[in-house]
């Protein structure tokens, strides 16, 4: 049955509907420190096109953000649905507003069914946005067969069901576009962004000597453990930890054991980061794997060298001894990496100012915003939709 029937012709009259990740609310990117982040994009987006709502899986918490977003509409599970059955009824929960959109956009390949049973109720085009392939994390975390099985089909029906594909690094449209079979015409790389004006190197702030910084959930992907164990032995050292997660206790004790000088700040809020990375020598990333680390970017942004492990997701970003410093996995090759660059002062100033050239270049929020509006453009000029 048809729903609507005008053409829009111009992105101005265009709404854009984003679909969260399953199971993300606005409440749980404010606690993860997404949020400011997240919103710097969509702000700067509304000024362009007509109308943005977020279809997200908060409970009506999530309305109490609706003086901070007053540009996009929030549309919550305000029914409490179990996460899974809300994510197939949410269009239809959702219709009076959702019919009125032109574009329904995933966050994430894992619910992007959910944008896509609105668009076949509603008409319109489908934007997927891939940021990490949800078929390789499934079977990196070691689910069983049923499951791996499950997401790789899932993400297919929803890549091949697209009118568009934006991945954030060539490696990940290179691994959908052989995954799937899909066309490479299909997929547009937009790296991951910074927000430059924000995150910038500082005049005023010195930084102090031997502090190292790491960001990231407190997670075995992360390899924090390892991190520590590399810190052994190595003098006048103190490391920051922002961020939490399931490995917390074991970290507080492991530092207790170990001796080390360590703090565990818990979650920042996005707002305070700039700040709090200025004052350090080195950011650390000892990751097992990454999609593309936004705080890597940002370090880079601000300056601040940046010491990461040849993993998936990183290698795409840091060039070894240009614009960050590369190691192996192992506790040796940590320390390592850390005692090379917090020992030579030229080295770290070198680092840190392709850093930021590289950032400015390749990652800009401004830049980011663009590549996405022009898609939209694209699609509102091939859009017929039935009202």
């Amino acid at each position: 049955m048809s729903f609507r029937t005008d053409r829009v012709s111009s992105v101005n009259n265009m709404g854009v509907a984003v679909f969260f990740t399953r199971g993300m609310s606005i409440e749980e990117w404010n606690k993860v420190g997404l949020l400011e982040r997240e919103m710097a994009f969509y702000r700067r987006l509304s000024k362009k096109v007509g109308r943005i709502c977020f279809v997200t899986y908060g409970d009506s918490d999530d309305s109490r953000y609706c003086d901070d977003l007053a540009s996009i509409e929030i549309l919550s599970n305000r029914w409490s649905l179990p996460t899974n059955v809300y994510s197939v009824l949410a269009p239809w929960l959702h219709r009076s507003a959702l019919r009125e959109m032109s574009i329904f956009k995933t966050n994430q390949i894992n619910g992007g069914w959910c944008a896509l049973i609105a668009r076949a109720v509603f008409g319109g085009k489908l934007l997927v946005r891939c940021g990490y392939i949800w078929s390789v994390f499934v079977e990196r975390l070691g689910a069983g067969h049923v499951r791996r099985w499950l997401s790789k089909r899932l993400e297919r029906i929803v890549l091949k069901s697209a009118d568009a594909i934006i991945v954030s690094s060539q490696e990940d449209a290179y691994e959908i576009e052989k995954r799937h079979l899909l066309k490479a015409e299909s997929i547009t790389t937009i790296g991951n962004y910074v927000d430059i004006d924000r995150f910038r190197p500082s005049q005023v702030v010195t930084r102090q000597r031997g502090r190292l910084v790491f960001v990231g959930r407190l997670e075995e992907q992360k390899n924090p453990i390892a991190l520590l164990n590399a810190l052994v032995g190595l003098d006048d050292i103190h490391l920051t930890v922002v961020g939490d997660g399931a490995l917390r206790s074991l970290l507080e004790d492991e530092v207790h054991r170990l001796t080390l000088s360590v703090d565990f700040l818990g979650t920042v809020a996005h707002e305070r980061l700039p700040d709090l990375l200025v004052q350090n020598e080195a950011l650390v990333m000892p990751s097992l794997y990454e999609g593309t680390p936004k705080v890597l970017l940002e370090a880079m942004a601000c300056g601040v060298p940046v010491i990461a492990t040849r993993s998936p997701g990183i290698t795409g970003i840091v060039t070894h001894n240009r614009n960050g410093y590369l190691c192996g996995l192992s506790v040796e090759e940590i320390g390592g990496a850390i005692q090379t660059v917090l020992g030579d002062s030229i080295l770290r100033e070198r680092l840190g100012q392709e850093g930021v050239r590289y950032i400015r270049k390749h990652h800009s929020l401004r830049a980011a915003v663009e590549q996405e509006l022009r898609i939209v453009e694209r699609l509102c000029r091939t859009e017929s939709v039935v009202r």
